[in-house]
């Protein structure tokens, strides 16, 4: 009894080490898929800005300060200031601030 014991804890173990060792597969998909997801949820978000740099219809002020925001962290992720022209939405970031600047100044007048 004691030795068939000894074989399944041992069994066990080799078991457990195994999948330990054993690294998570898909690991670089799940990178991949994020990151894709971030790329097209951008694009499309871009897609939403209005004429006058904000976005959406209500309460722009607050949907457009966080779309700029959502920009603005995706530059700073891949190293580069938001507002550079390099930066593929820095005419996007310019003007949803452009758009907050005079709502701001707006909201200080009235």
């Amino acid at each position: 009894m004691r030795g068939r014991l000894r074989k399944i804890l041992f069994l066990f173990a080799v078991i457990s080490l195994t999948i330990a060792a054993t690294p998570m597969a898909g690991a670089d998909d799940l990178d991949t898929d994020i990151e894709a997801s971030v790329v097209l949820g951008l694009e499309w978000l871009a897609t939403q800005q209005n004429p006058d740099g904000s976005f959406h219809d209500w309460d722009m002020d607050a949907h457009t300060g966080l779309a700029i925001l959502k920009f603005e962290d995706r530059a700073i992720d891949l190293g580069l200031d938001p507002l550079d022209p390099a930066y593929e939405y820095s005419d996007v970031v310019q003007a949803g601030l452009d758009y907050l600047a005079l709502t701001a100044v707006g909201d200080a007048n009235g």
